[in-house]
């Protein structure tokens, strides 16, 4: 019988995961062969979008200033450091430092409104599109950035 057990340890350090608080590990339990090829998995490049929708949200990626803050494995304009990595972002089970179940409503919501999701969040009070005018996204631009998101496995 297979059981599930600790199998590895990420010694990873992570600020404002949380407001206020710091990540200083990750506990993994589970099959330590599922573990490897998680781990494997996490070090590869973000899958190139395939719909119209998401290679659009791909560009407004770009063209918006999400790059400034976020990376993503693979596109070398994705540089950013402030906010998380976004490389396999569809595959997370949360968003928003763990405090919103990662859905297509719930992305939405979060890049709709990011300080009534998580009020505080670095990313309502420096990110251009929601701080200019000249920035801001449409619904459709918000409905083609979550097929990007999304197509992040």
């Amino acid at each position: 019988m297979n059981k599930i057990r600790l199998i590895g340890r990420l010694d990873i350090k992570g600020p404002n995961l949380v407001k206020g608080m710091q990540l200083e590990g990750l506990r993994v339990l589970g099959k330590p062969e599922n573990f490897a090829k998680w781990v494997e998995h996490e070090k590869s490049d973000a899958s190139s979008p395939s719909s119209e929708s998401a290679q659009t949200g791909s560009q407004l990626f770009l063209s918006k200033g999400c790059i400034a803050c976020h990376k993503i494995q693979g596109n070398p304009a994705a540089v950013g450091i402030i906010g998380p990595n976004l490389t396999h972002i569809a595959n997370r089970q949360f968003l928003a430092g763990g405090i919103i179940e990662n859905t297509e409503n719930n992305l939405t919501k979060w890049l709709k409104e990011p300080d009534v999701v998580k009020p505080g969040n670095k990313m309502a009070t420096i990110a251009p599109v929601y701080n200019n005018p000249d920035m801001q996204m449409t619904d459709a631009n918000i409905k083609d950035l979550v097929a990007y998101l999304n197509s992040l496995k």
